[in-house]
């Protein structure tokens, strides 16, 4: 197992709890491999994950930021933007001057663990409070 270059602490990148946690890969399929030979993961708290996985409104803005938040990673590691390209088949970060991408929403800023936006963040509280 690789470790995650995206976090440090093991806590879940969304509520910040430590428990009830699974590993998150930010690329799916045939580009699991990668991400975990990468280190592009993060945990999740185990309900945040399966809500995350069933693509529900607004999780797939957290799934895309994740991809934004791995590529920014993997290129602050050293990595290019082509070598990223030829691993995961696309970019996520765009024209850095281009507003306009699909990505636009989560590129003003460098997603943080516990910075997933204020709404998704509430879903991930009320899961997390349903499961306790």
């Amino acid at each position: 197992m690789t470790d995650s270059i995206m976090q440090g602490d093991k806590e879940c990148f969304v509520t910040k709890s430590t428990r009830g946690l699974d590993r998150h890969h930010c690329f799916k399929g045939s580009r699991r491999k990668a991400s975990e030979r990468y280190g592009l993961w993060v945990w999740l708290r185990h309900e945040v994950h399966m809500a995350l996985h069933d693509h529900c409104p607004p999780w797939e803005k957290l799934e895309e930021a994740l991809k934004i938040a791995a590529q920014r990673a993997f290129e602050a590691n050293g990595g290019t933007r082509e070598e990223f390209m030829r691993a995961f088949g696309a970019n996520y970060l765009g024209d850095e001057g281009d507003s306009r991408t699909s990505a636009g929403y989560w590129r003003e800023g460098t997603l943080k663990p516990g910075e997933a936006g204020e709404a998704i963040a509430e879903l991930a509280r009320k899961a997390a409070s349903r499961a306790e």
